[in-house]
């Protein structure tokens, strides 16, 4: 599930926040009544007892959530005015799948293992409707940032500060009350290498660092451009090293705290992928496996993970300012402004496991960054 955080103003005038959450699966829609002479009591005997069994037995099915609608609430618009529905019915369930794909093996399933009759909806379900349908969440942000930092000042991190995000990204965390910021590159006043596993071990052996962080930031990371035919075995290794392995490792170490204890417990860690990971593009091959992995990575790491650590990602389209400098053109690029504030809510916020898109990403055939890496 990919998310992004949506700006705007209420009704009010007031700022407004809420974070869209976009579900790669996919969901059936059925609603239905009980056909004649069931009673509910007996429906759902069967239901619970039989039917639902058998659905669960298909190994493509992932959940199942049901809606009863009220018989005696009725539901009413904003305004008061009580709404007169054209279709009514008794339930609403959903059935949940991973992909369209897995709701055709679904039915393949049952066409090969059919359900026999006495234990079949026939008879038993009066259906209104099955529709499918792609499922997307909206859910409150996190509260301001400046109130909470204020309460508890951060020690943030950044790897990767010197990039078009990076800088403005630093600008808006040294903005902010009570928060302090330390860069880290290889050749800034704190060394790293991300690359090398002996150098994340040695954070903790600089002073400004002592006492450990709250936050990691990473904006580094690079995938080399170009068609599959353009790859060899050991360029396919180092495209993958130089971003999926070295920034995975780099999580796993700051998360686990034993190789490196920099990271406080409950901290943070926020890297930037790419929409490459979901956008087909023939020369991006390294680009989108490498975003790919790095999303499922994070997705399912930041399922209990150690010392209460999370872990989440902002995943921008193509950057304008390096459109700019790549003399690309400049129609659906975002700003490096508006990708850097994707970045305050995942750090200060509770979010784990997410995945916030900033701007829309376009396929284009040119390398945006010189030596072909993204």
């Amino acid at each position: 599930m990919s998310a992004e955080l949506i700006s705007g103003i209420d009704f009010l005038g007031r700022p407004s926040e809420y974070v869209r959450g976009m579900s790669d699966g996919v969901v059936g829609l059925l609603a239905y009544d009980i056909c004649e002479p069931l009673s509910e009591e007996e429906y759902d005997k069967w239901l619970f007892n039989v039917h639902y069994h058998d659905l669960m037995s298909n190994p493509y099915l992932e959940k199942i959530i049901l809606h009863t609608v009220s018989k005696d609430k009725k539901a009413k618009l904003s305004s008061g005015t009580e709404v007169q529905n054209s279709v009514t019915f008794f339930r609403l369930a959903e059935l949940h799948f991973q992909s369209h794909e897995a709701y055709g093996k679904y039915i393949e399933y049952f066409q090969t293992n059919a359900i026999p009759p006495p234990r079949s909806p026939v008879g038993k379900s009066a259906f209104k409707f099955y529709l499918i349908a792609q499922t997307e969440s909206m859910t409150k942000a996190p509260a301001e940032m400046p109130i909470s930092v204020a309460s508890s000042p951060s020690k943030v991190l950044v790897v990767g500060s010197s990039g078009n995000i990076g800088q403005v990204l630093v600008k808006k965390l040294r903005a902010l009350e009570g928060v302090t910021v330390i860069e880290a590159s290889r050749s800034g006043a704190v060394p790293l290498d991300i690359y090398d596993a002996n150098s994340v071990k040695g954070l903790d052996a600089v002073a400004v660092l002592q006492g450990g962080v709250d936050h990691v930031i990473v904006s580094c990371g690079a995938s080399t451009f170009g068609p599959i035919s353009s790859f060899d075995s050991a360029k396919w290794m180092e495209t993958g090293y130089n971003k999926f392995v070295a920034l995975t490792r780099l999580m796993i170490m700051l998360a686990n705290g034993t190789e490196v204890k920099v990271l406080r417990d409950g901290g943070s860690i926020t890297v930037t992928t790419g929409q490459a990971a979901r956008v087909v593009n023939k020369m991006w091959p390294g680009i989108s496996a490498n975003n790919a992995g790095l999303e499922a990575f994070i997705k399912s790491a930041a399922v209990e993970a150690p010392r209460g650590v999370r872990l989440n990602a902002v995943a921008p389209g193509l950057v304008r300012e390096t459109a700019v400098k790549a003399g690309m053109a400049l129609e659906n690029t975002v700003e490096a402004e508006v990708v850097a504030a994707k970045y305050i809510p995942l750090i200060f916020g509770t979010m784990t496991g997410q995945i916030v898109d900033a701007g829309k990403q376009q396929a284009f055939k040119k390398s945006h960054h010189d030596g072909m890496h993204d």
